[in-house]
């Protein structure tokens, strides 16, 4: 054992690992003193955590004094390479709402389990609020406005304000309120926000002017059914109110003013279908973000019985006009929402709007390092496993987004052109010029080596304007089978990636083509890399309705580093055009 940790102290390599791995295995189960299970430690967050968030990164690390061998969380392995007595890990989790469970499975050298479950509860409905009395109390100018209402929420209120005063929180999730709060002079409108413990917020308007003029309208919040034996509705927001008798409620409705028992039997039947409006969104509209706020308003002659989004109510009570708010999460490609409203007299109305989400143009794929992934030379036995590994460390390498890969097609094309053997790749020299007839910016190749019981892969990133190897990994293997060999190529595509870490920079000083950014050697940038040059998009406010808007990235060239230091990096500017264009506190990313 000892052998093996002198050759990895002076150059680590896949298959000293492996056997290590199994050398210190042996001598614990021969000394018989793992007795325990590993721990799992995890870092800012815990069980039953609430949150409104579209996922959650988890933090923590698994130790044993036997070596941790193995860490699953849902079901996926990550890949370990060397068993250590203290291992951490990062994870990206998606969630969905409501309740989500996480769950952790870490093992020692030996096979001792250590398992740990918890839940993560997300809430994305923001507050209910119904007002149901508003009254202007006192004499001018010491006039007061006395709100009578109702909140109510999954979860508990957190935070309640109406015109930048504070109302005092109650126990539980829901619950009636009364407050006066100071007229201010002038006002017509009362804003409010309300806010649960998940973070989400219920924003609205308080028409003063309304309550005195006899026509309804529609403000955001949520409707209150004036009757006794109706249970509230949980469904996300909108709300009503007319004078005297009806109430706020969520994001809203508008309904005639007529006494309410005129308003449940005077109703005309009608043919023509509800109206569905959307705000600010047309189809096919191209976006970046990773959720969507859609906003619109649903009309109808009659009165309103159902509506939904993509299958989810956002009904919550008979109305004539409907105003909705509504977070969306959205996957890259085409989104297809559907909404859907169904009216009293059975008239159906159905609108659907495709939304495409796309990575911004510095984060698309086709922005990457473009790479040629080379044959590899075979030696050893050369079975069926070592004939699939090029294509199981293909999908490996485009599974992860990394990479912008030079088609198959076109590359065996080039290399039967110029009669190039596998053989001759192994000359970084060759592999680099075979990478340029490519169009290329570096290649992947490499030699596999298999036995009847081992396979070993070792393969080198060449940059092709300079025929310097900028990375050199492996992957060592025994009695392996296709989806053990799917791990295992998976971790050779993990182990470049980690040398090609994609990373944004600004740059801090500009003159001519040569840039000095704030990227550094601690990051993992090294001599050779190339980068993104390009001028951060700004944010607008629309004129109309006061939405931020984003204006998409400008590309302006590409650069490439040539000195690196523990704080800062240098690069030169790829392009002369560029010379003279490109400004202090412009953006860099690693391309």
């Amino acid at each position: 054992m000892l052998e093996l940790q002198t050759s990895l102290a002076a150059e680590a390599s896949a298959k000293a690992k492996f056997y290590l791995n199994k050398a210190r295995k042996a001598l614990l189960i021969q000394s018989e003193q793992d007795t325990a299970p590993p721990r799992i430690v995890l870092q800012g967050i815990r069980d039953g955590w609430l949150t409104n968030r579209a996922q959650v990164t988890l933090v923590g690390f698994v130790e044993d004094d036997s070596y941790v061998a193995a860490i699953a969380v849902n079901g996926r392995d990550r890949f370990i390479e060397l068993a250590e007595p203290h291992l951490p890990f990062t994870q990206e989790i998606a969630l969905h709402h409501g309740s989500n469970t996480i769950d952790i499975v870490a093992d020692d050298l030996v096979g001792r389990r250590a398992r740990q479950r918890l839940t993560v509860v997300v809430d994305r409905h923001g507050p209910l609020v119904s007002l149901t009395h508003l009254d202007i109390v006192g004499t001018a100018p010491h006039q007061r406005l006395r709100i009578q209402g109702f909140l109510s929420d999954d979860h508990d209120i957190a935070r309640f304000t109406i015109a930048g005063h504070a109302l005092p929180l109650q126990n539980g999730s829901a619950w009636g309120f009364q407050q006066d709060i100071p007229m201010p002079p002038g006002k017509l409108v009362m804003p409010f926000e309300v806010e649960d413990a998940a973070g989400n917020v219920t924003q609205g308007e308080i028409d003063l002017q309304s309550w005195s003029n006899p026509t309804s309208q529609t403000r955001e919040g949520r409707y209150r059914e004036p009757f006794p034996h109706l249970r509230w509705s949980t469904l996300p927001r909108w709300a009503t109110y007319m004078p005297a008798s009806m109430a706020i409620t969520g994001v809203v409705a508008g309904i005639p003013s007529l006494p309410d028992h005129a308003w449940l039997s005077a109703r005309r039947q009608s043919v023509q279908p509800p109206t569905i409006r959307l705000t600010n969104l047309t189809d096919r509209d191209v976006v970046y973000a990773d959720t969507l706020y859609l906003e619109g308003r649903v009309t109808s002659a009659s009165t309103l019985q159902a509506f939904s989004i993509n299958g989810e109510s956002l009904w919550q009570h008979p109305t004539r006009q409907l105003f909705f708010g509504h977070s969306i999460p959205l996957q890259l490609g085409e989104n297809a929402l559907t909404l859907e409203a169904v009216d009293a007299d059975g008239n159906r109305a159905q609108s659907v709007v495709v939304v495409i989400r796309e990575d911004r143009p510095v984060r698309r794929v086709g922005a990457r390092l473009r790479v040629a992934l080379l044959p590899f030379e075979q030696k050893g036995d050369g079975s069926t496993l070592s004939q699939i590994v090029p294509d199981y460390l293909s999908n490996a390498l485009v599974n992860q987004r990394r990479f912008d890969f030079v088609e198959r097609q076109r590359l065996d094309a080039i290399l039967r052109e110029h009669k190039l053997s596998r053989q001759s790749l192994a000359d970084p020299e060759m592999a680099a010029k075979t990478g340029k007839i490519a169009t290329a910016d570096g290649i992947v190749a490499g030699v596999v080596t298999e036995t009847p019981q081992s396979l070993e892969v070792f393969a080198r990133f060449v940059d092709v304007d300079s025929a310097v190897v900028l990375a050199a990994e492996d992957v060592y293997g025994e009695n392996l089978t296709p989806r053990s060999m799917q791990t295992l190529m998976e971790g050779l595509a993990w182990k470049f990636r980690q040398r090609f870490p994609m990373l944004e920079g600004v740059i801090v000083d500009a003159e001519g083509k040569r840039l000095t950014t704030d990227l550094a050697e601690a990051q993992g940038i090294v001599r050779y890399m190339k980068l993104i040059v390009f001028r951060s998009g700004q944010t607008l406010v629309h004129p109309r309705t006061g939405r931020l808007l984003r204006k998409p990235d400008t590309i302006l060239g590409e650069a490439q580093i040539v000195a690196v230091t523990p704080d800062l990096s240098e690069a030169v500017l790829l392009s002369t055009e560029l010379s003279g264009k490109v400004r202090e506190l412009d953006m860099v990313i690693t391309k």
